[in-house]
């Protein structure tokens, strides 16, 4: 029986760079139930219109490339409805807040090292793995919600709300209880009543975060330094 294959792009417009990170993701590749095939690009143009015909597990993706950037590349494959997992290599730190905008996966800075490319694949083997949603029971009806639907959860009394972009669903877990369900490198509580989705965030400003539904969430003051850090090490961990 021929094995499942884990399909991966690399896209980098410097040569050197593409072939060695090819090199690396090939010998460092560790499930024996399923294979590797790495495919390799010059442009994000070669990117985009390769993404229209196969789906591809991963996508490694340089920024700082000539015509359409590796930014620019990855916000026409979410806008084209491409949800593969994404992580920018490039040798500036200048684009990581706009990662979000994509939802990246990692952020990783050149020259970079063969233990962080293991890292991440080991990431993406945990990440299939693991539940992507959860079930919630609203009286007799019982919803399933995919985390990256969520944008925040919210206190109410003893029970929570979650909401869903203009949609609030009601739960009877308490904020805590939903604190410890929601998966920690997605979600987190910042502020005894609020747990936002790292993925929504579109900005933030002292002691409050504006997601990108349009909601503003506070931040606890106590909460306000390790919000900024969780933010920055949910692209670059």
């Amino acid at each position: 029986m021929e094995k499942p294959v884990f399909r991966i792009a690399v896209c980098d417009d410097e040569k050197v760079h593409r072939e060695q990170l090819e090199h690396i993701l090939r010998s460092q590749w560790e499930d024996p139930g399923r294979q590797c095939a790495v495919f390799g690009y010059s442009t994000g143009e070669q990117l985009i219109e390769a993404a229209a015909q196969t789906v591809f597990d991963l996508v490694f993706l340089d920024i700082l490339m000539e015509g359409t950037d590796g930014m620019q590349a990855a916000r026409k494959l979410r806008a084209d409805g491409v949800r593969t997992r994404i992580v920018f290599v490039t040798s500036s730190p200048d684009f990581v807040f706009e990662g979000y905008e994509v939802e990246a996966l990692r952020y990783l800075m050149k020259p970079f090292r063969e233990e962080q490319i293991r890292e991440v694949l080991r990431v993406c083997r945990e990440n299939a793995a693991q539940p992507e949603e959860l079930l919630v029971r609203a009286g007799a009806v019982i919803h399933k919600i995919q985390f990256r639907d969520i944008c925040y959860v919210e206190a109410q009394g003893k029970s929570s709300v979650i909401v869903l972009g203009d949609r609030r669903i009601p739960s009877v877990r308490g904020i805590t209880e939903m604190e410890n369900e929601l998966p920690d490198n997605l979600f987190f509580r910042c502020q005894k009543s609020f747990i936002v989705n790292l993925r929504q965030i579109a900005s933030i400003c002292r002691y409050e975060t504006t997601l990108k539904n349009g909601a503003v969430v506070p931040v606890g003051r106590a909460k306000w330094t390790e919000m900024k850090d969780r933010l920055i090490g949910y692209l670059a961990r």
